[in-house]
């Protein structure tokens, strides 16, 4: 089992969530006696009105895994964004906390994994020099991941580098492996998790209709949506991230060492815990 993870990436936590606010205008004083409508207004009535019924008649279409959890947390216009397709970076899935905790999610349907050939490839590496594993059983680890998640792997990802300038180039395949993403998956939001956000320009990725989270943002925007689900997956980690041959740690003690310390504070004063 892989135990180690890494910890010395950069962390860029600034983000600003918010909505935009109407104000309506308070009504004019009726006049005695209602004027006719003009026929513009009954033509427009009458419009508004047959779309209004066509849209009751029409089915729903599919919810996206966003769409499904925040049904569950209140309006979803009050609820920053979450990705319905993730990008996970080497040094998130590296990780014996964050990887059970991501790839239990995403069975769960909270959002669709992607990686690349070039992810994989950095993964085996950084997992063979860090655990002094046997590369053959390197590969085996690997390739249960790739069964249990088959559309994960994007693919040749080279020539969606194509016209990237200002992020740091040995992070342009996983910008493509997201880009690539934009194509397979449509009208879906997409993000990539990473600990090295230095090294991705925001402006960049955001004209390129892209999101980018360290991993406590993107965890305390899940917790926003759905934070009873969320709170159950918490519950379950210590079970799934121990290391045999080791003594348990609480769950405290792996979101702190995760860096996750405001999933931590939300978990803690949800349950009652916290100091």
């Amino acid at each position: 089992m892989l135990t180690t993870n890494i910890n010395d990436c950069a962390r860029d936590t600034r983000s600003v969530d918010g909505e935009s606010l109407g104000v309506r205008p308070s009504g004019s004083l009726r006049a005695p006696v209602v004027a006719e409508a003009t026929q513009a207004e009954q033509a427009t009535q009458a419009e508004q009105a047959t779309q209004a019924a066509q849209a009751a008649q029409s089915p729903q279409s599919p919810q996206s895994p966003q769409a499904a959890h925040a049904s569950h947390a209140g309006p979803a216009h009050t609820l920053p964004v979450v990705p319905d397709v993730l990008v996970i970076d080497t040094c998130v899935l590296i990780s014996s906390v964050l990887r059970p905790l991501l790839l239990r999610m995403a069975k769960a349907g909270w959002f669709a994994p992607v990686w690349s050939p070039i992810i994989g490839d950095e993964w085996r590496r950084t997992a063979a020099r860090l655990w002094q594993t046997p590369p053959v059983d390197i590969a085996l680890q690997w390739d249960a991941l790739q069964d249990d998640f088959p559309a994960a792997d994007i693919g040749d990802v080279s020539h969606y580098k194509t016209g990237l300038q200002r992020s740091d180039p040995k992070d342009w395949h996983v910008i493509a492996a997201a880009r690539a993403a934009t194509t397979q998956y449509p009208s879906s939001t997409v993000a990539i998790v990473t600990r090295n956000i230095k090294d991705f320009h925001r402006a960049e990725l955001r004209s390129l209709g892209l999101y980018l989270f360290d991993p406590d943002q993107l965890m305390t925007r899940f917790w926003s949506h759905d934070a009873s689900q969320l709170q159950a997956h918490l519950a379950e980690l210590p079970e799934h991230a121990h290391v045999p041959g080791r003594e348990s740690e609480s769950l405290e003690v792996l979101l702190k060492r995760e860096r996750l310390f405001r999933l931590n504070r939300l978990f803690q004063t949800s349950t009652g815990t916290r100091a």
